[in-house]
Parts: C-alpha cells; structure tokens; sequence
C-alpha cells in the first residue's frame, strides 16, 4: 500500500512537472535564441529547475538506484533552499548599491 501511495504521488507530481515545462517552452527557446530575458523570467526558469532536480533526486530515492540516496532529496532542497536566499540578499545588497549611487550621483551636473 505504501507503494502505491508513493508511485501515484510521483506519478502526479511527473505529470505537473512536465505540463509546467510546455509552459516554460516560450522563456526557453528565448533563451536558447540568447534574448534578453526579465528578472522574473529568470527566477521562473531557475524555480523550475530547482523542482526537477528534486524531483529527480525524489525517483532516484523511491527507486532505490543506490544504498543512501534517501537523503538526497533533502540535501538538495536545502542547497536550494540557501542558493535562493543567498541570491536574494546579494540582489538586495546590490540593487541598495546602485540605488545609493543613482541618488548620490545622480543630480550633480556633468561639467
């Protein structure tokens, strides 16, 4: 019972995973095409990644392809996890950065 519970959990989870890929089709072949791609498209794509990854981590575990690769999953969502919120404090500092300089810099004259 239990694997069936989990065969039909990832096989659900396998299904969004692809319907949200066909809907990423158009960012991809943008970025494929090296167009400039939005912030926010970037994080989706980014999002999308990390979730396949630990999708993949997530069948490799209830496959049971090697001794010990329960723990993957985990690992990777945590490394994910700290890349976000890294990426997203370092966006931080940055942009206070820039907007410090625009607010410093910007009013002088050019002379």
């Amino acid at each position: 019972m239990v694997e069936l519970h989990h065969s039909s959990h990832l096989l659900s989870m396998g299904i969004y995973i692809i319907f949200s890929g066909f809907l990423l089709l158009p960012i991809v072949k943008r970025l494929f095409h090296k167009e400039e791609l939005k912030t926010f498209e970037k994080w989706i794509l980014t999002i999308y990644c990390g979730v396949l990854v630990l999708f993949a981590s997530y069948v490799w575990a209830i496959l049971n392809i090697t001794k010990g690769s329960h723990i993957g999953a985990a690992v990777f969502f945590s490394l994910i996890l700290y890349l976000v919120v890294f990426t997203l404090l370092y966006g931080k500092i940055t942009n206070d950065l820039s907007a410090f300089s625009v607010q410093k810099y910007g009013k002088k004259k050019a002379g």
